[in-house]
């Protein structure tokens, strides 16, 4: 690209604002290293099994115990100490990376979808007040069951919503992530937060729609917020 004052041309002698390179040498170096981020899901899937699967199966833990002698305690504090306010907190700074990088229930159903069913979502599944009930409905299920005090919960909950994720990856629209755009059950809180971050949309990257796919169903074109973008 040939700089020009406060633009740049690109190969067809298009004038491109250099927040929008800026923008799309992010997009090209996420895109080059597709790779290398599957491989960082199906740790985080790895960590997330080993975390949830492991404690059921080893004694309570003594009056004594702390995490940083008790593999049970370690694993509770992982995720209620140290994933879920990270993953908030994340979202200021980086917008919905979690999502899009980290997440196992993303990763598990974007997968999924490139040997699903590839079905178009039904009408009440695309209702925007299905994201509040999955929030609320796992929410209460998590304090009726106990899921932040005992490991059997842990398995019931991350596990039931690993599951779930799978399911719907495997059923629904190829190259979009269902679970993530509708189900997920923090999605909507994260959303939120991404609200107040330093990350949003700034317009629209030329050609963007010519390379990608918006896997939460965004129309490019469009689209002003970071809301619901996991990329």
């Amino acid at each position: 690209m040939n700089r020009t004052g406060t633009v740049v041309k690109d190969d067809r002698g298009d004038s491109i604002p250099l927040p929008i390179t800026v923008a799309r040498r992010i997009e090209d170096f996420f895109t080059s290293k597709r790779r290398t981020i599957a491989l960082l899901q199906w740790g985080m899937l790895v960590l997330f099994l080993i975390l949830i699967l492991i404690p059921p199966l080893l004694p309570y833990p003594p009056e004594d115990a702390t995490p940083f002698n008790n593999f049970t305690l370690f694993a509770d504090f992982v995720f209620w100490g140290l994933w879920f306010p990270l993953v908030l907190l994340s979202t200021i700074l980086f917008g919905r990376a979690w999502c899009g990088l980290l997440c196992p229930q993303g990763a598990l159903s974007e997968h999924m979808g490139k040997i699903g069913l590839n079905r178009t979502p039904p009408s009440w599944l695309t209702w925007e007040g299905v994201p509040i009930l999955s929030f609320i409905v796992i929410t209460i299920l998590g304090q009726l069951v106990g899921v932040r005090d005992y490991p059997l919960p842990m398995v019931e909950i991350f596990g039931g919503t690993m599951v779930l994720a799978t399911l719907v990856g495997f059923i629904f629209t190829r190259g979009h992530r269902t679970w993530c755009r509708y189900l997920c059950p923090i999605g909507l809180l994260l959303g939120i937060f991404s609200r107040l971050g330093a990350v949003n949309f700034a317009g629209t990257i030329p050609r963007m729609e010519e390379r990608t796919i918006c896997p939460t169903f965004i129309d490019l074109s469009r689209k002003s917020t970071s809301r619901h973008c996991i990329e």
